[in-house]
């Protein structure tokens, strides 16, 4: 527990004082925050912090007040990902100034690293996003036969996800001389909805051309699939 405390059986830090936290997420509208969630909110418990959740829909200016108010409430440690690559930076200095532990995953600024910053940013950690997309775009051109055109709807802007998922999908596309994007990229920002705005839009500007679908998560996936299917269009997806 690192307070002096003996920890009880419970996970509670044997009446020692609570222990308290906070987890700075984007929304509840899909699987990936939802884990995230899930995930802080079992370790907290195993660990006896009390819990608070906070969802910031996205805008930086409300990470920051979020980050700021768990500071000012002195909880003792703080975990989340920063919602663009530069927030990172005075959400980490905001930690360290303050002498909060804490962990803030997959998105950083560009040639930023925790030590720049102090102990207090403990850890980094992200999946190789350019790999992954990169596999999956792969996939998806060897399902269209290698030729024709797809539609690409992208995740949020100035994040590292969207940023390496595009970057993967352009190298597929290299070794694919055959595949022509449908149009340019527009950001379905990681949510159903906005990923079936889009792809109103593109079923109206391509419709049977439209021969293979790469969905930037699951949710931009299921969001374009629905407004396919509305439109009896049947085509290889990848999320």
């Amino acid at each position: 527990g690192g307070d002096g405390g003996t920890s009880s059986s419970d996970g509670s830090d044997g009446g020692s004082g609570s222990k308290t936290s906070m987890a700075s997420i984007a929304n509840r509208q899909n699987s990936y925050w939802l884990s995230w969630e899930k995930g802080y909110l079992e370790a907290a418990k195993a660990f006896g912090y009390e819990t608070n959740v906070q969802t910031n829909n996205g805008e930086v200016t409300t990470q920051k007040q979020q980050f700021d108010t768990a500071v000012s409430n002195n909880a003792d440690f703080i975990v989340g990902q920063t919602y663009t690559n530069a927030a990172a930076i005075s959400l980490a200095e905001t930690l360290v100034e303050a002498g909060t532990p804490g962990l803030l995953a997959v998105t950083i600024a560009d040639w930023y690293v925790p030590q720049d910053a102090g102990g207090e940013y403990v850890q980094f950690f992200t999946p190789h996003f350019v790999n992954h997309a990169y596999t999956a775009a792969k996939m998806l051109f060897e399902s269209m036969d290698g030729s024709g055109k797809f539609v690409h709807i992208e995740g949020n802007r100035g994040t590292a996800p969207n940023i390496g998922r595009n970057k993967g999908v352009d190298l597929a596309m290299e070794e694919y001389p055959d595949i022509e994007m449908a149009g340019s990229r527009q950001p379905g920002n990681f949510i159903r909805s906005d990923a079936r705005s889009v792809m109103n839009d593109k079923v109206s500007q391509f419709g049977d051309d439209i021969e293979g679908y790469f969905g930037q998560n699951d949710a931009v996936a299921l969001g374009g699939i629905t407004v396919l299917e509305e439109n009896d269009i049947d085509v290889p997806v990848v999320g």
